[in-house]
């Protein structure tokens, strides 16, 4: 499929000029989140480290919102496999995304080191969790936005923003957990508590004590990604591609 294809570069050049709009509101975002964090006494800007790796992957990788529009000539250049080239676009979207997040997340951190922050942990270990998030994030946008496509984005937003808000009730709460929908409603948010173990008291030389909350982010990330296959495939048989180019 590649040679039916622009050069890699030129099609993530495309997907970045594509998305040019969103990726600056993000920084402006990101900046006002970071002059936030600090003001609160927050340092080392965790609030704008969250705003980086969980936007640029909503902005990059909701690529199945244009399944049914017209959109299709500015990529395509020869008939291809509709699910080979979302897929593809995919994952050339969520490899942008986590390069792009991790690049970010340093920025941050660099800033926050000049200014006078004196973390008591190596600072580069909030890079593993932040390249899984944003990969997480990636692969739900991904599912959600061929599965709605007029309300994917949103509908990723709320499921981040309902996973954080059970995540600070249940430390308000320590009874919460025990609830019997708990575990389930933990199954379908995003695996917040998995990302978090991946940090680790010793980083990714906690060696097989990272194993576990590993297959569990990557397990998750698959299943959305399989759930955006499934509704290409839907959206194929009904039509949607052969009208949309």
């Amino acid at each position: 499929m590649t040679e039916r294809l622009l050069p890699l570069h030129g099609r993530i050049a495309i997907l970045l000029r594509s998305r040019r709009r969103p990726l600056f509101v993000l920084a402006l975002a990101a900046a006002a989140a970071f002059a936030l964090d600090r003001s609160s006494g927050n340092l080392d800007g965790p609030f704008a480290r969250l705003v980086v790796v969980i936007g640029i992957p909503l902005a990059l990788t909701t690529v199945g919102t244009d399944l049914r529009s017209g959109l299709m000539p500015l990529w395509v250049q020869k008939p291809v496999d509709p699910a080979r080239f979302y897929l593809a676009r995919f994952v050339e979207g969520a490899a942008t995304s986590v390069v792009l997040s991790l690049v970010c997340v340093c920025i941050v951190t660099a800033v926050a080191l000049r200014l006078g922050w004196e973390p008591v942990a190596r600072p580069m270990l909030t890079l593993v969790p932040a390249a899984f998030l944003s990969l997480v994030v990636a692969s739900v946008g991904f599912g959600l936005s061929v599965t709605l496509p007029g309300f994917g984005r949103s509908a990723t937003v709320a499921l981040v923003g309902f996973t954080m808000a059970l995540e600070l009730v249940s430390l308000l709460d320590p009874s919460l957990p025990d609830e019997p929908w708990f575990p389930f409603a933990r199954g379908v948010l995003l695996p917040w508590r998995a990302l978090v173990e991946l940090r680790g008291p010793g980083g990714m030389e906690a060696g097989s004590d990272l194993l576990l909350p590993l297959f569990r982010v990557l397990c998750y990330a698959t299943v959305w990604i399989g759930i955006g296959a499934f509704g290409i495939r839907r959206a194929v048989a009904a039509g949607s591609w052969s009208r949309s180019v």
